[in-house]
């Protein structure tokens, strides 16, 4: 195998495959990259035996094969000047030189590595970039941080004909985006739960503009992008009946500045207890008061803030955890938040600017209910 690429192009492809490359315990071909030559192409590729990582470059290919990169080559591929690289391997021998750099490696058998397919047969629906990462993005702060539950360590897709919806949840709050595409319809109900660690990946990668092709397969999802594609082992679809904690009855709702109402809450969080992370949100005249306390170190503070009732009903007082209900604000990007609360239903957070999505958050009972 022999051919001939620029050190840009280069770098840039072994940068968002390494990532994915797994231990060597499991399997000692995959801690190195699989590199293929082939016409004008070659491809970069990287598994962990639960993700994979596939980068397609340009280059002037004099003749094609394949081979595993050592892990090594991830130091020294970053540190190579710009120009044209060339790359010569025999057996498993590597050789690399550009300028006045040159450079040998040794390699494996590519007949070694795992056999990755290609998914091409299954459902699809095409989705726009961008649309794509900010979705990630916002549910990424739902998912679970307790590694024990593997239903919620991840984002679950719904996809019904026209319809798809995206969920994450830890069990205290819930976020959901939703969204509708013409031009992909499901015959059936497609469900998916889509790990917290292959999210993370997909957003190291995905283009800030253009569209992916999402396949769906039964137990693997394929993210297919230009150059590059993601794909990936699904997590048992144990995920819970969300539906049942969405309010379906009116609650009283109110509007509020995002940015002021982050600020602060981020502000009253500092006095207040770091166990229960408890803040009290109450209402009074066309002021609405942010208070907490930590009892142990004699503090409290509060902050009050203008707001917008929307219903002639009275607003109850409310608690909740400070922390989560910031990770919530701070998903949204709009400027304006509407709250729609009660005492023992999740607080509902919408935005005008953002309709497609919505988050939820458990309120923290009163005491004086657990007490009863």
């Amino acid at each position: 195998m022999e051919f001939k690429i620029n050190s840009r192009e280069l770098k840039q492809a072994v940068a968002k495959v390494r990532g994915v490359t797994g231990s060597p315990i499991s399997n000692p071909a995959i801690e190195y990259i699989h590199v293929q030559a082939d016409g004008e192409t070659v491809r970069f590729m990287a598994t962990n035996l639960n993700v994979t990582a596939i980068c397609e470059v340009e280059a002037d290919v004099q003749a094609g094969g394949e081979i595993l990169f050592p892990p090594l080559c991830v130091d020294v591929f970053p540190g190579l000047p710009d120009g044209v690289v060339s790359i010569r391997c025999n057996a498993e021998k590597i050789s690399i030189s550009i300028g006045r750099f040159r450079s040998k490696l040794t390699g494996l058998g590519a007949d070694q590595y795992p056999v990755i397919e290609r998914l091409q047969e299954y459902q699809q629906i095409t989705m726009d970039a961008e649309a794509l990462s900010s979705a990630i993005r916002f549910l990424l702060p739902f998912t679970t941080i307790d590694k024990s539950r593997f239903e919620l360590d991840g984002i679950f897709w719904v996809l019904e004909k026209h319809r798809m919806e995206m969920v994450a949840t830890d069990g205290r709050r819930l976020g959901i985006v939703w969204n509708g595409y013409p031009e992909d319809s499901f015959t059936d109900k497609h469900e998916a739960l889509v790990s917290k660690h292959t999210c993370e990946t997909l957003l190291k990668t995905l283009p800030k503009s253009g569209v992916v092709i999402v396949r769906f397969a039964p137990r693997r999802i394929e993210f297919d992008m230009p150059g590059q594609v993601i794909q990936a082992n699904l997590l048992t679809p144990n995920f819970p009946q969300y539906q049942r904690i969405i309010p379906d009855e009116q609650f009283p709702e109110f509007t509020i500045e995002r940015k002021p109402l982050i600020e602060a809450l981020r502000r009253v969080a500092k006095v207040t207890d770091t166990e229960l992370c408890k803040v009290r949100m109450a209402f009074n005249g066309d002021a609405v008061t942010l208070g907490g306390e930590y009892s142990e170190k004699g503090a409290e503070g509060e902050e009050q803030l203008e707001y917008e009732p929307l219903t002639d009903e009275p607003l109850p007082e409310i608690l909740f955890n400070v922390h989560y209900m910031l990770d919530h604000l701070t998903s949204f990007k709009g400027d304006v938040l509407k709250f729609a609360i009660n005492q023992r239903k999740p607080i509902v957070i919408t935005c005008e600017d953002e309709p497609d999505r919505k988050a939820l958050v458990m309120p923290i009972r009163p005491q004086e209910e657990d007490e009863a």
